[in-house]
């Protein structure tokens, strides 16, 4: 995962609710203020997560997420 336009801004993502940048554990959103040097962050609207060869923001996976288990309930 990473913030749009912070090449330097990779992470790993520990759980839910934590990631790992430069070996240390921190919170989404701390994450983001690092990066960024913001004193806040809409962490959905900025990070950006690549997986199944796609990249969107954090909001578009969580819209896809619960469409795709709309569609299946």
């Amino acid at each position: 995962m990473s913030i749009k336009g912070r090449t330097s801004s990779e992470e790993t993502i520990v759980s839910d609710k934590e990631v790992s940048y430069q070996g240390n554990k921190m919170k989404y959103n701390e994450w983001g203020q690092k990066v960024t040097g913001w004193s806040t962050i809409n962490i959905y609207e900025w990070a950006l997560l690549e997986k199944e060869e796609q990249t969107l923001t954090l909001a578009e996976w969580r819209e896809k997420k619960i469409e795709e288990e709309n569609q299946n309930s």
